[in-house]
């Protein structure tokens, strides 16, 4: 039993380390920039699991837009207290079934018209204007919504980064930071 709880401790300060060395390295970059777009409202509510299952996202790199100007998704109900960032919203499943949500809004391009989309197949979503990647999905390369090609990463440039929280109440709500 003590060698368990010993080697269970271990195990939690090895991770500790390892996540203040990543927190800490030095970089040879400059620093990141994933405010260039401007904070939106947020707010795309799933009231049931119903909602969940016909409009979320459900395994691992999975995406799903929502954008409210051109009723997309299809059949998702956008009413007065909706929001869905500056240029839309992207809701995705990293590798790992983790969600992320970024705005579509290309920070480069800064125009809600020009939104990054993702090709069936691809692993990250690209800007149709300046050509910039971005992770989306958390696959390695930089972190989630970084350039990954283009002016974005040239720049340091990231996708805004919004939060999904999961109510209490069993109701799911993406929401800005």
């Amino acid at each position: 039993m003590a060698m368990k709880a010993d080697l269970i401790r271990n195990i939690r300060a090895a991770a500790v380390a390892m996540a203040a060395a990543l927190v800490f390295a030095p970089s040879c970059t400059t620093e990141i920039n994933d405010d260039r777009v401007p904070g939106a409202r947020v707010y795309v509510p799933f009231t049931t699991i119903g909602d969940w299952n016909l409009y979320g996202v459900h395994a691992a790199m999975d995406s799903r837009r929502f954008i409210p100007q051109l009723r997309e998704p299809s059949g998702y109900v956008w009413n007065a207290v909706s929001g869905a960032g500056y240029g839309g919203v992207l809701l995705t499943a990293d590798v790992y079934g983790g969600f992320l949500v970024f705005d579509l809004a290309c920070p480069v391009e800064r125009d809600p018209q020009v939104r990054v989309a993702i090709a069936r197949g691809e692993s990250e979503a690209r800007c149709p204007k300046c050509g910039s990647t971005f992770d989306v999905f958390s696959v390695g390369g930089r972190g989630p919504g970084m350039g990954l090609t283009g002016p974005a990463a040239s720049k340091n440039y990231a996708l805004r980064r919004y939060n999904i929280v999961f109510g209490a109440d069993g109701r799911y709500a993406l929401l800005t930071n």
